[in-house]
């Protein structure tokens, strides 16, 4: 949803990791591979700097001056010349195999030096996975300061009308344009996101910090309705509780957890009927509340009476099912709680007392379904359970007899709905949350007031951005644009008016896409605030000159932090990157200094003891070194370093032949060859250059280094 031009790259904070490592930077996922591929070698590579320490401690807690056999100065050797934990797994493993019949206790001793090995290389690997899992980035961004920001400026309460000022038409196109794109995406994101939970659409889901907001369900809940009455309720109610949904955590604003507020949302659905409040199909009536809303007068009318102070509320024609191409049509009346302007002003009158809510703002869905099924329906708002339609709009006898509603060779064997028109009852209850204090639960505009939470300016803002964000999901304005294009039955429907059978719960499946559809809304709702979407409602008129700005400061820095999600981009927590970098040099300075601190300390001590000349003289370089010298190469120095050098640095020499060829001075003006000993410890120089350089020995030197 957020514009790659639109995101801030660099350092700020993401407060959901918490105080102290809240520093985040966000760079482009292409610079991300990189770093992500540089963090994996170092990992590795810090690795294997803890494995040499590990490996320095074992050489050092086995070394002894104590005669041993073989194959523990094998096991030393490869100790000492370690070159990472599985290799000398493997290496122990070989060795065993191979001793296995030329020393005591084999098996034991191998098990003893793969144990400890075994676990540091699965410490190792847990270290590197999880070290993986905390640098693995986050697509969290936040937009650019600077950008345009806030709400479109209301119409005049919402009028759906022209007015003689084009700029009033202009601001009311906007309103109109960006709420119905609002809801009209939010319903793609429902059906993607709630309804599935597969990554199908992973791409559309990965949107928002949260994939999308669940409900705890109660299918056997108390009817919504009759406060003072026996309910009317066919049915128990479905409860749908939203949970506290936190502005930060749940909704990407970001703040500090000390400035979170969070809010509540319940609904409660149940069918109910409307044959007690029909009139039979009549002739129209005059009177200043009777519009025909038909296309003859002549035609028969079903009124339907639920209203207090009209003659009549709702009406039907009965040739609105001839000419009507849509399976299903939606109405929708709604009593908001609350006395304020806004609340009166979207509410019907009251309606008859068994329908009136307990709490909360409450909506009356009235579904006429002119759709036929193939088989019976037994949902209570779809009901359809009869081949013969009794719903009475063949009464008109022009219409029978043109035949034109429901031929006979399309209905044969159809199942017909049993009502005009069924009811869906639903009320919507909100709180809001803070400073460990809740609002009782109530309508959408009671909700407003804030008093009671004693927010801070910060919090006051948050609420604000979440009460605006809130009120365009509320269920009267989403039947209302959507219309039957809310309904998840309208997927069953034939291009014509036959339909698959609904399931006995659809009404529940209907309200519960309902709920979640308000949840999705929100969570566009705050992104918008953030970003807010442009359009161009005439030529030259684009619906950004309409937004109003935040009024104050703490509204402004919500502008530019709401987090949303961008696979575009990549986000570090910069804390942890400096801590695992600051891990491996440290690491890295350990592995390099332990050796020499440990000698240095033993030699301050007076010490020069048999685990520092075996650590040394073990070095794979010393190894060579005296193999070199029994062969006459040499003289060497360094003795007492891991690596040694030759006196004459010119000197050079091939391996693997009986002679060796020395140039004594780098210009060929010596040469001498020197024979094998053939093992006796003693050379033969053969000289033929000037001078006469005498036969020597060539004493054999023991592989560890010997003290003075």
């Amino acid at each position: 949803m957020a514009d790659p031009d639109t995101v801030f790259t660099g350092v700020w904070r993401n407060w959901e990791l918490g105080t102290w490592s809240s520093l985040t930077v966000t760079i482009p996922a292409t610079q991300g591979l990189y770093l992500v591929s540089f963090l994996t070698l170092f990992v590795r590579w810090s690795g294997s700097n803890l494995w040499s320490i590990l490996a320095f401690g074992m050489h050092q807690w086995r070394s002894t001056p104590e005669p041993r056999d073989g194959l523990h100065h094998q096991q030393q050797v490869i100790l000492r010349n370690n070159a990472g934990s599985t290799s000398v797994l493997w290496m122990v493993a070989k060795l065993t195999w191979r001793w296995k019949d030329r020393a005591d206790r084999v098996w034991l001793r191998g098990l003893k030096l793969a144990t400890p090995t075994a676990l540091s290389v699965g410490a190792i690997a847990a270290a590197a996975f999880l070290s993986s899992q905390i640098l693995t980035p986050s697509d969290f961004v936040v937009p650019q300061s600077g950008l345009p920001c806030g709400w479109f400026a209301d119409a005049e309460f919402f009028v759906d009308s022209i007015h003689a000022d084009d700029i009033l038409n202009q601001r009311s196109d906007t309103l109109y344009v960006s709420a119905v794109s609002t809801i009209q995406k939010a319903a793609e994101y429902t059906a993607a996101c709630y309804e599935r939970q597969t990554n199908e659409y992973s791409s559309l889901c990965s949107t928002y910090v949260a994939r999308n907001i669940p409900a705890t369900a109660n299918t056997t809940a108390s009817c919504p309705f009759g406060a003072t009455t026996p309910s009317i309720c066919s049915t128990p109610a479905l409860q749908l509780d939203s949970g506290f949904i936190s502005a930060a955590s749940h909704l990407g604003i970001n703040i500090s957890p000390d400035q979170d507020v969070s809010f509540r949302k319940v609904t409660t659905c149940a069918p109910f009927s409307l044959d007690k409040y029909a009139s039979d199909w009549q002739t129209w009536q005059d009177g200043p509340e009777k519009d025909p809303g038909g296309i003859y007068q002549s035609s028969l009318w079903k009124y339907y009476n639920i209203f207090q102070n009209k003659t009549f509320s709702i009406k039907y024609s009965n040739d609105s099912a001839f000419w009507s191409p849509l399976g299903y049509q939606l109405g929708v009346s709604a009593i908001f709680d609350g006395d304020s302007p806004e609340a009166r002003y979207f509410s019907d009158v009251p309606v008859e007392p068994e329908l009136t809510t307990r709490t909360g703002d409450q909506l009356l869905i009235l579904l006429q379904n002119l759709a036929m099924y193939s088989d019976p329906v037994t949902d209570p708002w779809f009901n359809a359970t009869s081949q013969n339609d009794t719903r009475g709009y063949y009464s008109n006898t022009s219409w029978e007899q043109s035949g034109a509603y429901f031929p006979s060779s399309m209905s044969s064997g159809a199942y017909f709905p049993s009502a005009v028109a069924s009811g869906l009852g639903c009320t919507e209850t909100y709180q809001f949350c803070a400073n460990h204090i809740c609002t009782p639960p109530s309508g959408l505009y009671p909700s407003q007031n804030s008093t009671l939470l004693s927010l801070t300016p910060r919090q006051e803002a948050v609420h604000k951005v979440l009460w605006k964000s809130i009120w365009a999901a509320n269920f009267f304005l989403i039947v209302n644009f959507l219309r039957d294009d809310v309904l998840l039955a309208k997927r069953l429907l034939h291009p014509s008016l036959i339909s698959a059978p609904v399931p006995e719960n659809q009404w529940m499946l209907e309200a519960q896409n309902l709920h979640n559809l308000s949840m999705a809304v929100i969570q566009r709702r705050v992104v918008e605030f953030s970003r807010p979407p442009n359009f161009q409602i005439r030529p030259g008129v684009e619906t950004a000159r309409f937004i109003v700005p935040p009024a104050t400061e703490e509204e402004r820095e919500i502008c530019y932090n709401v987090k949303t999600r961008n696979s575009v981009y990549r986000s570090f927590s910069l804390a942890t990157l400096l801590a695992v970098i600051v891990a491996g040099l440290v690491v890295e300075a350990v592995n390099l200094g332990l050796p020499g601190l440990v000698f240095w300390l033993r030699g301050r001590k007076g010490e020069r003891d048999y685990r520092t000349r075996e650590w040394i003289g073990g070095h794979v370089l010393q190894v060579q070194r005296g193999v070199l010298e029994r062969d006459g190469v040499g003289p060497w120095e360094g003795d007492e370093q891991e690596i040694p050098v030759l006196v004459d640095g010119k000197t050079v020499f091939t391996l693997g032949e009986e002679e060796v060829v020395v140039v004594e001075d780098g210009k060929g003006g010596g040469k001498r060859s020197v024979e094998g000993d053939g093992g006796d410890g003693k050379g033969k120089v053969d000289d033929n250059a000037e001078g006469e350089v005498e036969a020597k020995n060539v004493q054999e030197k023991a592989l560890l280094p010997t003290s003075e």
